[in-house]
C-alpha cells in the first residue's frame, strides 16, 4: 500500500486514512453522512462527494451484510465506518473481516 515503486502508482486510498486519522486526532471538525440506503450508486455518489467520512448504519435502516459489503465496494477510498449489532452484524462482520 501507499507507493508502488514499480508502476509509479499512489494508491491513495492509504493517505486519506492518515489524513482521517491525523484530522481526527487534531479534532478538526470532519464532516460525513449517515448512509441508510441499499443503492451503491448512492454510495459511490457520497464517496465523491467531498465528505470526509462515511457512516453506514446497519442498526437503524433495512441492510442487510450483502447490501453493505456492495456499499463498502463503492464508497472504496472514502474513510468508512459501519455500525453492526445483533445477528446480521455478526454476519456482517464475518463478511467482510471485521467481526
Amino acid at each position: 500500500m501507499g507507493y508502488d515503486t514499480s508502476s509509479g502508482v499512489v494508491d491513495t486510498t492509504i493517505f486519506a486514512l492518515r489524513s482521517f486519522k491525523t484530522r481526527l486526532l487534531a479534532r478538526d471538525l470532519l464532516i460525513g453522512p449517515m448512509i441508510t440506503l441499499r443503492s451503491t450508486e448512492t454510495a459511490e455518489l457520497l464517496a465523491g462527494a467531498g465528505y470526509d467520512w462515511l457512516f453506514i448504519d446497519t442498526e437503524h435502516s433495512p441492510l442487510e451484510p450483502a447490501h453493505v459489503h456492495g456499499l463498502l465496494q463503492a464508497a472504496a477510498g472514502t474513510p468508512r465506518s459501519t455500525r453492526r449489532s445483533g445477528p446480521a452484524g455478526a454476519a456482517l462482520g464475518a463478511r467482510t473481516g471485521t467481526g
